[in-house]
């Protein structure tokens, strides 16, 4: 009789549970144990491929600023493993990786290195300190994908992918880049572009874009081309640096 009830005692045993399952969960039969350790498994499962929220991602974007061999996973809008190293046609290596607020100062340092009428022609006003700021205040993965290419520990590389979350354009990403003069023409711009390529199709979208200001960003109309960018000329679209209205080019590449 007491080997008896000591086989219904174990079988009745109640799982062991942790933490807020502990509350939540409670077993009297081994199927409802069973039926537990499933609901276990796949909480922790879906803990795990949980986006983490901005905070998160943050903390873990400051590893780069002590340890530059750290490998990331990002969340959904960035499913990709960071830092990756590229080398370049003449055998340079550069460390791509996102940016991060830790960043601001050196990336300031690099817009302000770029050529007057690349500074004139950028889409924001990048040699000012508070532009750079408000970017570091603001990471949002789900917005814009901030990435940049260093030499050592100088920025040479610059770029961002760009969505929207609603809307009849919301499978839309737009690409905007600057390299340093001293890194054109190597094969870096070709990895950025094909780098945010993977990322847009990992994230479901139909179509990558880039607007070029026609007659001052040939290096990059070059390359949108070599990766099968087709152009789409809008005639006094935009306006040049001094004022004037330029012609513009609408890069678009169907994923």
């Amino acid at each position: 009789m007491i080997c008896r009830v000591s086989r219904v005692q174990r079988r009745r045993r109640k799982p062991r549970v942790h933490g807020a399952f502990r509350a939540k969960w409670r077993a009297s039969t081994p199927g409802e144990a069973h039926s537990i350790r499933a609901k276990i498994a796949k909480s922790a499962r879906s803990e795990r491929t949980r986006r983490p929220d901005r905070r998160t991602i943050e903390k873990r974007a400051a590893i780069f600023v002590t340890d530059p061999d750290a490998s990331i996973l990002y969340g959904s809008r960035m499913p990709l493993s960071f830092p990756q190293e590229a080398v370049l046609r003449d055998e340079r290596r550069v460390l791509l990786r996102p940016f991060t607020s830790a960043d601001t100062d050196a990336t300031l340092e690099f817009f302000r290195s770029l050529p007057a009428v690349v500074q004139r022609a950028a889409w924001d006003r990048i040699d000012k300190r508070s532009v750079v700021e408000s970017w570091a205040e603001d990471i949002d993965h789900d917005k814009v994908v901030p990435v940049m290419a260093l030499d050592g520990t100088r920025v040479v590389a610059h770029a961002s992918l760009h969505y929207r979350k609603d809307g009849p354009l919301r499978r839309i990403g737009n690409l905007r880049w600057l390299l340093h003069p001293e890194y054109r023409g190597d094969g870096l711009g070709t990895m950025i572009v094909n780098l945010f390529t993977r990322m847009a199709r990992d994230n479901g979208l139909s179509h990558l874009t880039c607007m070029l200001i026609d007659g001052l960003e040939d290096d990059a109309l070059v390359t949108l081309k070599s990766l099968g960018f087709e152009e789409h000329r809008l005639e006094r679209y935009g306006t040049d640096p001094d004022g004037n209205p330029a012609d513009m080019l609408k890069m678009i590449l169907e994923l």
